[in-house]
């Protein structure tokens, strides 16, 4: 899975073909108007907490993916073998390579689309929270510092680095993706000493 893959499933699930982020028409019919632009290839590229998870989802589709393709192999190789042996083997010894190759091709198509299963998983799962972590910082950076419209950056033909808020997305994003441990342990032993404290039970959470 590289940068590229994460892109497009951004742009996709963003559903949208230029602006990131944009107040009302009335406020873009303002005197002045302040436009930023951000670069998700860099993000993906550059942002700890994307790379992370991108490697996080690499190494755990890996070793399915590496089967496919050793089964995927097994099979071309038995299939090339049967084409040369087709007229000097036996029928009975034909058959059997026959029902070999049967048996490799189901067994092909079944943990391929468990692969798929995987990887449909890993993007609902781990791609569309760090999607939703995206959008939602160019968002805030946009309400934060008074934009009006933030575009991507492939649409833009010019622009000074001023007006690029790449860096400042990718900084926020790896700063809060460091925060949320820490926060979640700190509200978790608030609510531990507060039920100490009135002599109550916490209910119990199951872990997701």
């Amino acid at each position: 899975m590289n940068t590229k893959v994460f892109s497009r499933l951004f742009w996709t699930a963003c559903g949208l073909l230029g602006a990131v982020w944009a107040l009302s028409p009335a406020a873009l019919g303002a005197d002045t108007v302040k436009i930023g632009y951000v670069d998700i290839d860099r993000i993906a590229q550059e942002s700890t907490y994307i790379r992370s998870m991108m490697s996080d989802l690499e190494k755990s589709l890996t070793q399915k993916k590496d089967l496919v393709e050793s089964k995927q192999d097994a099979y071309s190789s038995l299939r090339d073998e049967i084409e040369r042996k087709r007229s000097v083997v036996s029928e009975a010894d034909l058959e059997e390579m026959m029902s070999r190759s049967r048996r490799l091709r189901i067994e092909i198509d079944e943990e391929g689309a468990e692969l798929n299963r995987m990887l449909r998983r890993a993007e609902r799962d781990r791609m569309e929270p760090a999607l939703d972590r995206v959008l939602d910082v160019i968002r805030t950076i946009g309400k934060e510092e008074k934009y009006d419209l933030i575009v991507r950056g492939e649409i833009v033909l010019y622009g000074s680095s001023a007006v690029d808020v790449t860096d400042k997305v990718i900084k926020r994003i790896d700063r809060d993706a460091a925060a949320a441990p820490a926060s979640g342990r700190s509200g978790a032993a608030s609510e531990k000493t507060t039920s100490k404290g009135s002599g109550k039970h916490a209910p119990s959470v199951a872990a997701e």
